[in-house]
């Protein structure tokens, strides 16, 4: 597989359902010219140094090309990397070897089944967070209650409003108009003069009210 398995998710997927040989190689990509590559052995030709195929599928790697070899072919490889940019060639090569892998070990599914499970992993995924969103909603709004709750504990019960009384009030005596007015002539005669808010003042003989005031 191209790339390094342990740094590439990719290639570490394609390398467990990898068929054929599973010699390891020291590199992915080799040198051309270096050995006979996997494409040229298999059509029993001597490999040329120019051949776009030996980077890709060295002779340890013969598992990987026979799994595209079944689902491309040799001469749409070929013809496909002649047609794509030199700087992108790996990458398209790596996608062509995962696939391949991919589709020898499921031959119904092929890629499609590892992005599906991909996706249904990031929904339950994502489901998961919205519930540990709201449960933390839950208990935030409960932790603020209880700080409300324990400040409210801290300076006591709250204030209840004020309620009007109507009631008698205790050492005070209502009396009426004709009470007053009785009560009046009786302090005149004993030298007292009543006021209206029922305070007697003491009274001269000329009539002059004295300054000093007495409650009745």
């Amino acid at each position: 597989m191209v790339g390094d398995a342990t740094k590439n998710p990719a290639s570490s997927s394609s390398s467990s359902i990898r068929g054929g040989d599973q010699t390891s190689c020291s590199s992915a990509i080799r040198p051309r010219g270096s050995r006979v590559c996997a494409a040229c052995s298999h059509q029993r030709r001597r490999c040329p140094p120019d051949c776009p195929l030996a980077p890709y599928f060295p002779a340890c790697k013969r598992g990987e090309f026979l799994n595209a070899h079944r689902l491309f072919g040799i001469k749409n490889l070929t013809r496909s990397l002649a047609s794509i940019e030199e700087e992108y060639r790996d990458d398209f090569m790596v996608s062509v070897i995962y696939e391949a892998n991919a589709r020898a070990a499921d031959p119904a599914g092929g890629c499609q089944s590892t992005i599906k499970s991909l996706y249904d992993q990031l929904r339950c995924s994502l489901a998961e967070l919205r519930i540990v969103n709201q449960q933390l909603a839950f208990h935030r709004s409960r932790h603020h209650e209880m700080q409300l709750a324990a400040a409210m504990a801290d300076f006591g019960p709250p204030l209840q409003p004020a309620r009007r009384y109507d009631g008698p009030i205790p050492g005070r005596v209502s009396i009426g108009p004709r009470d007053f007015s009785e009560a009046q002539s009786l302090v005149i005669s004993r030298g007292f003069a009543c006021t209206d808010s029922g305070a007697a003042v003491p009274f001269c003989s000329d009539g002059s009210l004295k300054s000093r005031s007495v409650k009745f």
